[in-house]
């Protein structure tokens, strides 16, 4: 491996470390506004997807396209929707646990 592969990875990894240490800290000064937990989620997920999209496009920039099909399409929704409760988590653990449990729930 080069020497700027692993400096590129150590980079990512402390970026990665530091994003999840402030979630918790973010999450307390966002709500000391008054910001609903849905909305919070829906502005993290609609602020990442590009982010996303656009490293899937740049990784496989060199590779032959191909096609999905309705199916793989439907499964990619599938396991891209699948970690909102365990997202949702560490944002609704400061309500009741029954009460953050079916909220979890009834948002899939």
């Amino acid at each position: 491996m080069s020497r700027r592969f692993w400096h590129s990875g150590l980079a990512l990894v402390a970026i990665a470390t530091f994003a999840m240490a402030f979630k918790g800290i973010f999450a307390r000064l966002v709500y000391q506004y008054g910001v609903s937990v849905d909305a919070l989620l829906i502005w993290r997920f609609l602020l990442a997807v590009p982010l996303f999209w656009v490293g899937a496009l740049w990784i496989n920039r060199d590779r032959e396209k191909i096609r999905l099909s309705r199916r793989q399409w439907a499964l990619c929704a599938v396991s891209g929707l699948s970690p909102l409760g365990a997202i949702s988590t560490p944002f609704t653990s400061s309500a009741p646990a029954f009460r953050g449990c079916c909220c979890t729930c009834f948002r899939l």
